[in-house]
């Protein structure tokens, strides 16, 4: 954009003696244009900013889980549920600290590796997988009337809630990142559509100030050199 942004100036510094036909490369029009482009610049970074706060969040929301899910894993196998039934939950216990393994593996990956939506896809199948397992061990504690922790945290009405919490966060993730996807293609169309697009654009005001003013005229030789890329 620094080089739209360089080329607008210097059309407006030429004043009235520019003056094509096309209403897309009049000045007001190009001064649009770069004004329409520097807002979903800003877009982009808000949403941006958006997603990495909402990314933070989730993360520390998450980071206890593990320890969460080995403390109510103790606390049910000193009811008087039958032995299937702790082992079940000792089950689920045990494939949620898979998937936090895996998801962690993933969140480094998104850190180091170049942006291909694969490990931003894992990582998410990850969160989503442990609210999974949550829910599963609450549904299977429910069943057991001697499940009564005295420990606010570990029971069912507040492990729900906290299910709810994360699985809130979660989706707040989702939306936000599907927001800057969103805000993204659109930069993408401002900035490089073959019709419309600043670069095009751009292009067409060289050609018409070689036209008009002459290749070898100062307008020309101050224009010519900026860089629209």
């Amino acid at each position: 954009m620094d080089g739209f942004t360089k080329l607008v100036a210097m059309i407006l510094s030429f004043g009235s003696s520019y003056n094509p036909t096309p209403a897309r490369l009049k000045s007001e029009n190009l001064q649009n244009s770069l004004n329409q482009a520097k807002t979903i610049v800003a877009d982009v970074n808000s949403a941006y900013s958006a997603n990495k706060n909402a990314i933070a969040a989730r993360k520390a929301a998450f980071i206890s889980l593990s320890k969460l899910f080995t403390r109510v894993v103790n606390a049910f196998t000193i009811t008087d549920a039958d032995a299937n039934l702790k082992a079940n939950v000792k089950s689920v216990a045990a494939k949620m600290h898979s998937s936090s393994k895996k998801s962690s593996a993933s969140e480094a990956d998104n850190g180091n590796s170049p942006d291909t939506g694969q490990s931003h896809s894992s990582a998410q199948t990850g969160y989503i997988n442990k609210v999974g397992h949550l829910r599963r061990i609450i549904a299977l504690m429910q069943t057991e009337p001697s499940y009564q922790p005295a420990e606010t945290d570990l029971t069912i009405a507040s492990l729900t809630t906290f299910a709810d919490e994360l699985e809130q966060l979660n989706l707040t993730v989702i939306e936000t990142e599907n927001k800057l996807a969103s805000v993204r293609d659109q930069r993408d169309d401002i900035f490089n559509n073959k019709i419309t697009g600043l670069k095009t654009i751009g292009q067409e005001v060289k050609r018409y100030v070689k036209s008009a003013y002459g290749t070898d005229s100062s307008e020309a030789q101050n224009i010519l050199p900026i860089k629209l890329s």
